[in-house]
């Protein structure tokens, strides 16, 4: 079974995971799959249609998408519809959701009489780290109306998943709606990227992640409008420099941990409007050529 993105596996038998994106990928041959999945969302909080937060998750067989699942924490089997015969197929479980909705425990793949586990799919050789706010999540990326609802959430449909998907590479998404490099959308400084950055689970700070299991060729940033939201809007007035510096020191964590990867500091045409926002990577990639980082663009 192959796990694609963070995964807490200090349990072995039940590994867990938050982020949007996180993918389980298996081969298999048998005439019957049931997931077996523990879902413990924030159910305190709910979408604007009044429904609780719960996870969704697409089911893809052979790279189709044949079941979409809205998990349910009394509820941990989910039969598969799958293709009929005994042929092989491939199984991919993808995390729709991001990490605010909640965390998801892997309890296995349960298979019909005679089924059997065959060896996963290569893995690709190219790899990409997306690291943002709700612009990357995918928040709102099928939004039918003006309701904010989870359905309308999904990181496979977001420009990272495609994007990887484009290239042929395997990608982890490190975004969470409402945060920036230097303060969130209201202002504050406690759930911002850099905070978040190191862990497996954010909403568990002593969860850290092991840097040198999975090394990206590129890692794509896309931060900063809720930063420039928060300094226009009057929720954070710190001087904007200190914004930059915080985006420089971020870049600088992420090529300490990946010294040969390419960054890609990136403003999507959303909010290429906003002088501010523009400045704010373009300043932080300036900043890295002076120094004689070439592999640190602006895009």
């Amino acid at each position: 079974i192959q796990y694609i993105g963070r995964f807490d596996v200090s349990k072995p038998d039940a590994p867990r995971f938050a982020w949007s994106g996180s993918s389980i990928t298996a081969r298999y041959q048998a005439e019957k799959v049931t997931l077996l999945l523990k879902d413990d969302p924030r159910a305190e909080l709910t979408d604007d249609s009044g429904a609780s937060f719960r996870n969704w998750f697409d089911v893809l067989i052979d790279g189709q998408v044949i079941l979409t699942i809205v998990a349910k924490p009394d509820r941990t089997r989910y039969e598969i519809p799958c293709p009929s015969g005994n042929a092989p197929h491939t199984i991919s479980i993808f995390k729709r959701t991001e990490a605010v909705v909640g965390i998801a425990t892997f309890l296995g793949f349960e298979l019909s009489g005679g089924g059997k586990l065959l060896d996963p799919p290569a893995r690709p050789d190219r790899r990409i780290e997306f690291i943002g706010d709700s612009i990357t999540a995918g928040l709102d990326v099928v939004k039918v109306g003006k309701l904010f609802t989870l359905a309308a959430e999904n990181n496979r449909l977001d420009y990272s998943a495609v994007a990887a998907r484009r290239l042929g590479a395997e990608s982890i998404c490190i975004a969470y709606s409402g945060s920036g490099v230097h303060c969130d959308g209201g202002g504050g400084k406690s759930n911002t990227l850099p905070v978040l950055y190191d862990r497996i689970v954010p909403q568990e700070p002593d969860s850290r992640w092991d840097f040198t299991r999975w090394t990206p060729q590129v890692v794509v940033i896309h931060l900063g409008s809720n930063d420039v939201g928060a300094k226009v809007g009057g929720n954070c007035k710190d001087d904007f420099q200190l914004y930059i510096d915080s985006y420089v020191t971020f870049v600088a964590r992420v090529r300490k941990q990946y010294p040969q990867a390419h960054i890609f500091c990136m403003i999507g045409p959303v909010l290429w409007h906003v002088d501010l926002l523009t400045k704010l990577p373009s300043a932080t990639v300036e900043t890295f050529r002076k120094k004689g980082d070439t592999k640190v663009h602006y895009l």
